[in-house]
């Protein structure tokens, strides 16, 4: 049996996440209690989830556990467990196996993975083939529903039966690698592994569970909710981008926990390199910025990733910007603006228009809808001919800035449900921006406004490209509009913690911001989940 549907179905089970809302206080957030001892060197990946039912008890999860417990949140996740109930059998032998009735048996252990605390870890040690191992708490009595349930479907996936070992437990032996496929019950949790010949991993995991009544830090009043580490570096199915040299990928350290009603989210990166960021002031569009705004982002040090790009280099137009600017204003949903400071902007701008109509116009015959054309008030150019929204780019500011944006001129909305949170001004943005010398990248935005505003974009985008139109009455989308109004700010951080380190802050009523939940919620809804999305945006010839 190969391990990537089992992986891939962790993996969708972790980051489904259907989280908590929006309030106006400010408390303040609990002391985080020690995370989990360092990985081995030889971890891929491992994950510590604390379980809802734990979730439900805690103070620092209030909202959180409010919005799970939302009808809309519940339906999602019967349709997201259902699909991945059968995706094992899908990955091998095709999507017909969807009727599987093998799947049944696995449906109700998905249940408890989501319910209680369970423990992950993928390692691939040195000239040795990867060790996989699972553990998931609960009594005694679902213990045997795991071990018989978990025998009937790995003999259903590979044709072998399970062998009793041990007073409580299995071992299936087949021909295929990996070859060895364990179940173990050790106390009030249930061990599952999967390697090559033999399985330390697995030993250790026996051992820690027999050994420590809380083996995991679980039972820590102000412990974390979900832990993850993730060795890019070590993950075969994520190659370095032109963005990331493939000798610098980071490994990734994930925590997340709450003050009752945020969810605190805290990931450090660190990279095997040096990074090369180039900390200039910053220079704030501030003619251009106007309010009232439910987005603001703030980027710098991106020059070195955009020279490596070749869609830059291709676009012949002088060396890359090291700033970013984007910001949504309020009441225009389909509306987003980019600022990017730039010396002789109006040359740069004259030269990629000339660009967009004399290459790009024959490429959007082929895969999309639309022609460039010149901007007749400027030396810039529009995209024209699509629905709700109008991309246009050209320099401003006396040349000193390239603008770009989704509709060239509009009024603000007045009056609009974002009214109804407390936000901070453009003032108290830029001051609370310029406090780090070391911050590499700022958001905020009021996640309501942000996830219609995101909707519409993409939905635009979809056409633009000939793609399907995500429709209204999916799951993810009555959910999406169940938690709408209960979000509220979201501000994240990025700073340079280390020569070798970036280190990101998020404080947020659900952990995602509104562009992220659209992604989760067109990934849900994917026909293949968890593979693939249900959007393609990949360009579509005629």
């Amino acid at each position: 049996m190969n391990t990537r549907p089992a992986f891939l179905s962790l993996l969708a089970l972790i980051l489904f996440l259907p989280g908590a809302g929006c309030r106006r206080s400010e408390p303040q957030a609990p002391s985080i209690s020690p995370p989990l001892a360092a990985p081995s060197p030889e971890t891929v990946l491992r994950v510590h989830w604390l379980g809802t039912s734990r979730l439900g008890i805690e103070a620092s999860a209030y909202y959180f556990m409010r919005l799970w417990n939302l009808p809309e949140s519940a339906a999602l996740q019967k349709q997201t467990l259902d699909k991945l109930c059968s995706a094992p059998w899908r990955a091998l032998y095709g999507e017909a196996q969807v009727t599987n009735v093998y799947r049944l048996l696995l449906r109700p252990l998905l249940d408890d993975i989501v319910r209680d605390e369970s423990y992950f870890e993928l390692r691939r040690p040195t000239n040795r083939p990867e060790e996989l191992v699972f553990a998931v708490r609960f009594d005694e009595a679902r213990g045997g529903l795991w071990e018989t349930n978990l025998a009937n479907v790995m003999n259903s996936l590979t044709g072998v039966w399970p062998v009793t070992s041990g007073r409580h437990g299995w071992t299936l032996q087949r021909a295929q690698q990996p070859n060895l496929i364990e179940m173990v019950r050790a106390g009030d949790w249930v061990v599952v592994g999967v390697a090559q010949d033999q399985n330390p991993l697995l030993r250790q995991i026996v051992e820690r569970v027999q050994r420590d009544p809380d083996p995991f830090g679980a039972r820590a009043t102000t412990g974390p909710w979900l832990e993850a580490d993730l060795d890019l570096g070590r993950v075969a199915l994520v190659p370095a981008g032109a963005f990331i040299p493939s000798g610098n990928l980071p490994g990734i350290s994930l925590t997340l926990t709450g003050d009752g009603g945020n969810v605190l989210t805290h990931a450090e990166l660190n990279f095997p390199q040096p990074l090369p960021i180039d900390f200039e002031p910053w220079a704030i569009p501030t003619n251009r910025i106007r309010e009232p705004l439910v987005g603001l982002t703030a980027i710098r040090g991106v020059q070195p990733a955009l020279a490596s790009w070749k869609a830059w280099n291709d676009l012949q137009i002088g060396a890359p910007p090291n700033q970013l600017w984007f910001w949504a204003p309020d009441g225009i949903p389909q509306q987003i603006f980019l600022g990017v400071p730039l010396p002789n902007a109006g040359d740069r701008v004259r030269s990629l228009s000339e660009t967009l109509v004399q290459k790009g116009n024959p490429w959007l015959s082929l895969h999309a809808l639309g022609t460039f054309e010149g901007s007749p008030d400027s030396n810039g150019a529009i995209w024209l001919g699509l629905p709700l929204i109008s991309p246009f780019v050209r320099s401003v500011d006396e040349g000193r800035l390239v603008l770009g944006g989704l509709i060239p001129s509009v009024a603000p909305g007045t009056n609009t449900p974002a009214a109804l949170y407390q936000r901070p001004s453009l003032a108290e943005l830029l001051q609370d921006l310029s406090k780090g010398t070391n911050l590499v990248a700022y958001d905020w935005e009021l996640t309501s406004p942000r996830i219609e505003s995101c909707f519409y974009i993409g939905q635009a985008l979809r056409a633009a490209f000939r793609g399907s139109q995500l429709p209204l009455e999916l799951a993810g989308m009555d959910w999406l509009n169940a938690i709408r109004y209960r979000l509220g700010n979201c501000r994240t951080t990025v700073t340079r913690t280390g020569p070798n380190q970036l280190t990101i802050e998020r404080k947020s009523n659900i952990g995602l911001t509104g562009a992220e939940l659209n992604l989760v919620a067109d990934w849900l809804e994917s026909p293949q989940f968890p593979w693939g999305l249900y959007s393609s945006l990949t360009p579509q010839p005629h």
